[in-house]
């Protein structure tokens, strides 16, 4: 069972908080305007996110960083997913698109 859960928010940043004790944990930084969506991988130790400023950024829950980038949209994301069995991310913007995304690849 988890024992945190993530929040994005329009002051570009991610929070991590303690379900036990209600507690910020962690904050992460690495969008450029909102973040608008949040999913994690039962697979990997990983956070995606997704934001106003186009971008789709994996996170390694490990150690807190940026791993990969995935670069096409051509406006703000708004919505991910992740699969449960397959490698891959899902994600769809105000461009009409939606785009499914190799995790272990940059494509």
């Amino acid at each position: 069972s988890n024992q945190f859960f993530f929040t994005g928010s329009a002051d570009r940043t991610i929070k991590c908080w303690d379900l036990a004790s209600g507690k910020l944990k962690l904050t992460l930084t690495g969008h450029s305007h909102g973040v608008t969506g949040l999913a994690t991988s039962e697979r990997y130790p990983y956070l995606f996110s997704v934001g106003e400023d186009k971008s789709v950024l994996c996170w390694d829950l490990e150690t807190n960083k940026v791993v990969r980038r995935y670069f096409g949209h051509l406006q703000s994301v708004h919505c991910v997913a992740t699969h449960p069995q397959l490698d891959v991310l899902v994600t769809g913007s105000r461009d009409a698109s939606v785009r499914v995304w190799d995790v272990r690849s940059k494509q």
